[in-house]
C-alpha cells in the first residue's frame, strides 16, 4: 500500500465519520423515511452484496482471517480499525434483514476480539439496538449512503485487487506516519482509533436522545414546570421537619416486608404549604433512593385538570428516562403502534408493565385534590383505583399529597394489595417555617423598622395564620405597607379574618363597590385568569377585558402604554389580592408578564362568585357558563378586521394584535368547554365560517401559518369548507347547524376527496361521526386514494368508530390491499 494512499485513507475514514455527523444534523430527513422505495433497497441490495464480495477477496472472513488473506490486515491495530468499520456496516445489514421479516434475530458472535475498548465499552446489544432505533425512524437515504461511504472506506484501506505472491516484495507501511509533506504531523493507528470511537460516541448519542424525544411526544409529556418554581421559592432551611417523622421514614425505607406497595397521603387544610413541601420530598428522595423517581405536580392553569392520564403520562416518560430496559421495552411498543400519541389505553397498559419491570419505582402526585370534579374514567376515583391495581404486589412507592378529602382517602385505603398510610399536616408541624417565611415577609416589607418590632411582628403573624403560608402572602400582599405605625401593623394583623374565604369576601365586597365601569373590569380580568386555557400575558388581558360587540376595535379603551404604572393602577389595584403576576427578568416588558391565580382555593371562590347573564344560567355548569363568554369574546375579537389589517410584529406584547393568537386558535376550545347547544354561540360560529368576509379570510390564512407544533393541525381547516372545519375543529353543533341549515351538503368533499365523515372518522371523532351518519352521510364514500371512512377510522386504531361504521353499514366493501 502506497503511503499516500494510507494517508488519504485515513484522512477519508474522519471525512466519513464528520459526514455521519452531518447526515444525522440533517433533521428535516429525519422524519421522511419511505418503506417502499423499491430503488432505495436495490441500491442497498447491491452495497450489500459489494461488502460480502469485499469479505471473501481479502479473506477477511466476518474477522476470522483466512490463510490467503490481505497482508495489511496482519498489523492488529490495523485490523482492529478494520473491523469496527465492517461492525457497524454488517450491523447496517442485519438491521435491514430484520426491518423487513420483523423477527428476531439470532445471538451473533462478537469477533471483535482487538476491538478498542472505548467502543466496545457500549455493548453490541446496546449498539445495534441503537442503530435499530434510527433505521425505524431515519430516512432509508441515510442509511444506504452510510453503507456505501461504510464500504467504499473498506474498499479504500484495504483493496480487493490484489496479487498475493507479489505483497511478499513490497515494504511494510509504518503505522505512524506523515500527515503531509512539511506538516511535521504525524498520526498513528491509536489517534485513527480514537477519531473512530468519539465520532461513533457521538452519533450514538445523537440517535439516543432524537429516539428518547420521539418517544416522550408519543407519551405526550408534559413538561412539569411546577416542581422547578416550588423549589424555587422554598426558603433555606424550611420543609426539612417531614423527613425526620416515623411514617415518611417507613414509607422510604428500602424494606418491603409484605412484598406489597407502600402508599403515603400527605394531607391538609388548603394554604399549609403542600406543594412546596412535596418538591422538598421529591428533591429528597431523588439524590437518596438508587431507583427511578418520578413526580406530577397538578395546577389549576393547566389544561392537565381535565385529564388524570397526564399523570401517567409523565411518569413513564421520567421512568424511561432513568431506566434503559424500561426505555427499551416502552420503545419496542411505540414501533409497534400506528398512533401519533399513544392512547390512554395504552399507557394503562405500559404503566401496568414499566411498574413491574422496574424495581422500587417511586412515584409523587401533587394537588390531585383539583381534579376532583372529573367524572368517569378521568375522575380521581378512576385514577386511584388504577394506579393501586397496576401496582399491587410490588415494590412500589407512591405519594399523594392533596388537601384533606374522603374521596382520596377512601379510594387510597380502599385496595387490601398495598400497604397505607398516612400523614395529616397540623399547625404545629409547620409553625417553623411560619416564622420563618413571616420574618422573610416583614424583612422585607419592614426593612425601617426596629429589630424587636419586626420580630414581634413575624411572631404575632405566625400565630394568626394557623400555619397557612397562603395567609401570610394574602396579609403582605394587601394589607402591610411601609410607613405604618406598630399600632397599625398590629391591628391590620389583626382584622385580617383568619379563614382564607373570608379574606377572599372582604376584597369581593370592595369590588362590589366600585364604580360599575371598574367593577366590570375587574370581574373580566379575573374572569380571564381564571379560565384562559394558559396564562395570559399583561398585554393579551389588556385587550381581553375591552372586546365588545362591534366591528371594530375599540381604541378608545385601550391604554396608551402598558407599563408598570398602568399594570398597578388597572390591574392590582383592582383585583389584588385575588390575582398575581409574575414574570420578573424573565418578561422585562410589562406587557409580557402574565397574571396567575394566586392558589387553587382562589379559583374555587371565583368559580362561586364571578357573575353571568341570566340568559346563560339554565342546564349548565358555571365552569361552562364562564367557558362559553371568553368563546363569545374570542369570536368577536378575531371579526374585528383591523385586527387582521396590523402586520405581524416581532413583539409578542404589540397592541392591539398581541391577544390575536391566542383567539384565533383557542376559540373553539372555549365553545366545546362551554354550553352545549348555546344558540347564540352556534350563530356567531356558523357565521364566521361560512362568510367571506376579510376577518374570515385572514383567519385562514392565520392558522395555515401559524407554525407552532400545537397548533400546526389547524392548517387543515384553511382550504377546506365550513362543515370540514367545523368537524375537524370538533364543533358538532355547528355542523349540525350548518347541514340542517342547508348550508352545507353533509357529503361535499375536500381537496383531497375526503367527506366530513372521513376526517371525523380519521381524527376518532365518534359522537361527530354518529351525528353525520344520522344526517344522511355516506359511509362508503371514498377519497383520491380509494380509501373511505371505515379504512381510515382502523388505520388510525379507532375501534369504536370501525363498530359505529359497520353498524351503520354492514356491507362495507373492504378493500383487499
Amino acid at each position: 500500500m502506497e503511503t499516500a494512499s494510507f494517508v488519504v485513507g485515513l484522512a477519508g475514514l474522519a471525512g466519513l465519520l464528520s459526514s455521519c455527523l452531518e447526515v444525522k444534523e440533517r433533521a428535516d430527513q429525519y422524519r421522511s423515511f419511505t418503506r417502499d422505495s423499491a430503488a432505495l433497497d436495490v441500491l442497498f441490495s447491491a452495497t450489500k452484496v459489494r461488502l460480502e464480495k469485499w469479505d471473501r477477496d481479502v479473506g477477511f472472513c466476518g474477522g476470522e482471517l483466512s490463510t490467503g488473506h490481505h497482508p495489511a490486515l496482519d498489523d492488529k491495530e490495523f485490523r482492529s480499525l478494520v473491523v469496527d468499520i465492517f461492525d457497524l456496516a454488517k450491523d447496517l445489514c442485519d438491521l435491514a434483514d430484520a426491518h423487513k421479516s420483523r423477527s428476531p434475530r439470532g445471538a451473533v458472535v462478537d469477533k471483535r476480539a482487538g476491538s478498542p475498548k472505548s467502543l466496545r465499552v457500549l455493548g453490541k446489544s446496546t449498539r445495534r439496538k441503537l442503530v435499530w432505533a434510527l433505521w425505524g425512524k431515519s430516512n432509508r437515504t441515510i442509511q444506504v449512503v452510510l453503507l456505501k461511504d461504510l464500504v467504499d472506506e473498506l474498499h479504500k484501506l484495504v483493496p480487493p485487487d490484489f496479487v498475493p505472491d507479489t505483497w511478499a516484495l513490497r515494504p511494510v507501511v509504518d503505522p505512524i506516519d506523515t500527515l503531509g509533506p512539511g506538516t511535521g504531523m504525524k498520526i498513528g493507528f491509536a489517534d485513527v482509533t480514537l477519531i473512530v470511537a468519539e465520532q461513533h460516541q457521538d452519533l450514538l448519542q445523537w440517535m439516543l436522545s432524537t429516539t428518547r424525544r420521539e418517544l416522550h411526544a408519543w407519551l405526550r409529556h408534559t413538561p412539569d414546570e411546577r416542581y422547578e418554581d416550588s423549589l424555587q421559592r422554598r426558603l433555606s432551611g424550611t420543609c426539612g421537619w417531614i423527613l425526620d417523622q416515623p411514617t415518611f421514614l417507613e414509607w422510604a425505607s428500602t424494606e418491603f416486608p409484605s412484598c406489597a406497595a407502600k402508599v403515603l397521603w400527605i394531607h391538609g387544610p388548603p394554604g399549609f404549604g403542600k406543594t412546596i413541601l412535596c418538591a422538598n420530598i421529591v428533591e429528597h428522595i431523588t439524590k437518596t433512593l438508587p431507583t427511578p423517581v418520578a413526580h406530577f405536580f397538578f395546577s389549576s392553569e393547566l389544561d392537565s385538570r381535565d385529564d388524570t392520564s397526564v399523570v401517567l403520562r409523565s411518569w413513564l416518560s421520567q421512568v424511561v428516562t432513568q431506566h434503559d430496559g424500561a426505555f427499551q421495552y416502552v420503545l419496542q411498543h411505540r414501533e409497534a403502534d400506528i398512533n401519533p400519541t399513544a392512547t390512554r389505553d395504552t399507557i394503562v397498559s405500559l404503566f401496568k408493565d414499566v411498574v413491574r419491570l422496574v424495581a422500587s419505582a417511586t412515584l409523587v402526585v401533587d394537588g390531585l385534590d383539583e381534579c376532583t370534579h372529573l367524572e368517569g374514567h378521568n375522575s380521581v376515583i378512576s385514577f386511584l383505583e388504577t394506579l393501586t391495581a397496576a401496582t399491587a404486589d410490588t415494590h412500589t412507592r407512591i405519594l399523594v399529597v392533596s388537601r384533606t378529602l374522603s374521596i382520596i382517602q377512601h379510594a387510597l385505603k380502599g385496595s387490601d394489595r398495598s400497604i397505607f398510610s398516612e400523614f395529616r399536616i397540623q399547625p404545629d408541624n409547620v409553625h417553623s417555617d411560619t416564622v420563618a417565611y413571616a420574618r422573610e415577609i416583614v424583612g422585607k416589607k419592614l426593612s425601617s423598622s426596629r429589630d424587636d418590632v419586626r420580630s414581634s411582628l413575624s411572631e404575632a403573624m405566625a400565630k394568626r395564620c394557623e400555619g397557612q403560608f397562603l395567609w401570610l402572602e394574602l396579609l403582605q400582599r394587601k394589607s402591610l405597607r411601609t410607613g405604618m405605625s406598630k399600632t397599625q401593623l398590629r391591628e391590620a394583623i389583626e382584622n385580617t379574618p383568619a379563614e382564607l374565604d373570608s379574606i377572599y369576601d372582604r376584597h369581593w365586597k370592595w369590588m362590589a363597590q366600585l364604580a360599575e365601569s371598574d367593577r366590570h373590569r375587574a370581574f373580566a380580568l379575573l374572569r380571564w385568569t381564571t379560565f384562559a386555557l394558559r396564562p395570559l400575558t399583561i398585554g393579551e388581558i389588556t385587550e381581553a377585558v375591552v372586546i365588545k360587540d362591534a366591528e371594530e376595535i375599540p381604541w378608545e379603551d385601550l391604554p396608551d402604554d402598558v407599563n408598570e404604572a398602568y399594570v398597578d393602577g388597572q390591574i392590582r389595584y383592582l383585583c389584588d389580592p385575588l390575582l398575581e403576576i409574575r414574570g420578573g427578568s424573565s418578561a422585562p416588558m410589562s406587557s409580557q408578564q402574565t397574571v396567575h391565580l394566586p392558589h387553587f382555593t382562589v379559583r374555587e371562590y371565583l368559580l362561586r362568585k364571578l357573575p353571568v347573564p341570566d340568559c346563560l344560567r339554565p342546564n349548565a355548569s358555571l365552569a361552562e357558563l364562564q367557558h362559553t363568554l371568553l368563546a363569545k369574546a374570542c369570536l368577536q375579537y378575531i371579526k374585528y378586521s383591523d385586527v387582521w389589517q396590523i402586520p405581524p410584529h416581532d413583539s409578542p406584547a404589540r397592541l392591539p394584535i398581541s391577544f390575536r393568537s391566542y383567539a384565533a386558535t383557542c376559540w373553539h376550545r372555549h365553545v366545546n368547554l362551554g354550553q352545549r347547544g348555546n344558540d347564540e354561540i352556534i350563530m356567531l360560529a356558523v357565521k364566521f365560517l361560512t362568510e367571506s368576509s376579510p376577518a374570515s379570510q385572514a383567519w385562514r390564512s392565520f392558522v395555515e401559518l401559524d407554525d407552532t407544533k400545537q397548533h400546526r393541525w389547524l392548517a387543515e381547516t384553511s382550504s377546506t369548507g365550513p362543515l370540514h372545519c367545523s368537524v375537524k375543529l370538533q364543533l358538532m353543533e355547528v355542523a349540525m347547524a350548518l347541514i340542517e341549515g342547508r348550508s352545507c351538503d353533509v357529503n361535499e368533499t375536500n381537496s383531497l376527496g375526503r367527506s366530513a365523515l372521513s376526517l371525523a372518522c380519521s381524527d376518532g371523532f365518534f359522537e361527530i361521526a354518529d351525528m353525520l351518519l344520522k344526517k344522511g352521510a355516506n359511509s362508503c364514500l371514498a377519497d383520491k386514494d380509494g380509501l373511505m371512512p371505515i379504512h381510515l377510522a382502523a388505520q388510525n386504531g379507532h375501534v369504536d368508530v370501525v363498530r359505529l361504521l359497520l353498524r351503520d353499514q354492514p356491507r362495507i366493501p373492504i378493500l383487499t390491499n
